[in-house]
């Protein structure tokens, strides 16, 4: 078990969301909030010991709601450079930071559950735990220890260490899966 006290939480916010047209798909409205700030209000109910989000350095409104939520902003000033970039960015700051253990969100998966992230916080007994929806592993995902560290340095190790028998997976509801990858996903 990881204590969320021991444990950042990183929401991964830095895509580019080509797929959604010329709007920012974080900025969308799904209901009574955008798109992020669904997650971020799902994960300030958590008692983590930081939380931060990945941003491109020139998205001035997709700052702005994550400031006003008081959340840590970490710039990725090459965005194109994907998920791995925005990966080792946020394993850097965690690793500099002197916490042992980071939880990775997505910004544009709306219906991830305090009691799914409980539930990885729980189960946490390796350097990797990471959901799972259908046989396809997807964040939320925790990683500990030594896997910080190696993706502080080299990110593209995280296909391998969802590899290894230690990895531990948690299922994911149809509904918590769900991410919003064009205007047609929010109803």
């Amino acid at each position: 078990m990881i204590w969320p006290q021991a444990c950042a939480l990183v929401i991964l916010a830095s895509g580019a969301s080509k797929r959604f047209g010329p709007e920012d798909k974080l900025l969308a409205p799904l209901g009574d909030y955008a798109v992020c700030e669904h997650i971020i209000k799902t994960v300030q109910q958590i008692d983590f010991a930081k939380i931060y989000a990945v941003i491109p350095s020139d998205t001035p409104k997709r700052e702005a709601v994550f400031v006003r939520e008081n959340i840590n902003i970490i710039y990725n000033t090459t965005p194109q450079n994907g998920h791995e970039h925005s990966l080792q960015l946020a394993a850097q700051t965690i690793v500099n930071s002197g916490i042992k253990h980071m939880c990775i969100v997505l910004a544009d998966m709306p219906y991830v559950t305090t009691v799914h992230l409980y539930g990885l916080l729980e189960r946490a007994n390796s350097e990797v735990i990471i959901s799972n929806h259908n046989g396809i592993d997807m964040p939320p995902v925790i990683f500990s220890g030594n896997a910080v560290h190696s993706l502080s340095t080299a990110p593209h190790l995280r296909k391998t260490m969802l590899k290894t028998p230690t990895t531990l997976r948690l299922e994911l509801s149809d509904k918590e899966a769900k991410d919003i990858d064009v205007p047609d996903d929010l109803f």
